[in-house]
């Protein structure tokens, strides 16, 4: 009877050592758990403070991709300033033999009635002074210039260098092909194109040194 007294005693302190161990076991999955949960709201909290971060991320994506292509547009137009020196090369012009006729007033037109005062029906729609035919030209193929007679020959071929750096696109040789009644003295109008208004108005008025070339050629 003493034997059975101490297997039931052994066989008590074990069901309470796995009572304790089992309790143990619950304890530490709580705990766990609510670390788990800790973390994942100091994730989250980390997230949310990372906001302005991001926002300011954006910004500076969208202020590069502005400058990128501000930039682009600057290396365009010096490119077409690179043309037009390379043009002044192929035109192999004397600069020793030239007449620099100072500051002009230069003006922008096209073929339009307001500019011109001529409809495209007109017989004589597009036909400058000197009998060279604007239509189809842009600034870029036809180079000409209205003028002042009394100041640039007609036919005469000038440079223009522009003084305000928007303008610089547009530095060439030109040739004086027509003439206005509004051009006098030290002012040039400029051909931009047959249906160019709206550009020609934007352009508006602006300063350029005027050199005059003589024609000759090696």
């Amino acid at each position: 009877m003493k034997k059975y007294k101490i297997i039931n005693k052994y066989r008590f302190y074990e069901c309470l050592m796995g009572i304790i161990l089992l309790i143990i076991m619950i304890a530490i999955g709580l705990i766990r758990f609510n670390f788990g949960v800790a973390t994942a709201e100091a994730d989250n909290i980390d997230t949310i403070s990372k906001i302005p971060e991001l926002q300011n991320s954006v910004q500076i994506n969208v202020i590069k991709t502005e400058y990128e292509r501000l930039q682009k547009e600057t290396e365009e137009q010096r490119e077409e300033i690179n043309n037009v020196l390379e043009e002044v090369k192929q035109q192999k012009i004397k600069t020793t033999e030239h007449k620099d006729l100072g500051e002009f007033i230069i003006s922008f037109y096209d073929l339009s009635p307001q500019s011109c005062g001529k409809l495209p029906s007109h017989k004589a729609y597009g036909i400058s002074r000197s009998g060279f035919d604007l239509r189809g030209h842009t600034y870029k193929t036809a180079r000409a210039i209205a003028v002042d007679t009394k100041v640039i020959p007609l036919g005469s071929k000038v440079y223009i260098e522009f003084i305000d750096e928007e303008y610089l696109f547009l530095n060439g040789i030109y040739r004086a092909v027509d003439t206005g009644n509004a051009i006098r003295n030290k002012k040039i109008d400029l051909y931009y194109g047959e249906n160019e208004t709206e550009k020609c108005m934007e352009l508006g008025l602006t300063k350029a040194k005027v050199v005059l070339l003589k024609s000759n050629k090696k």
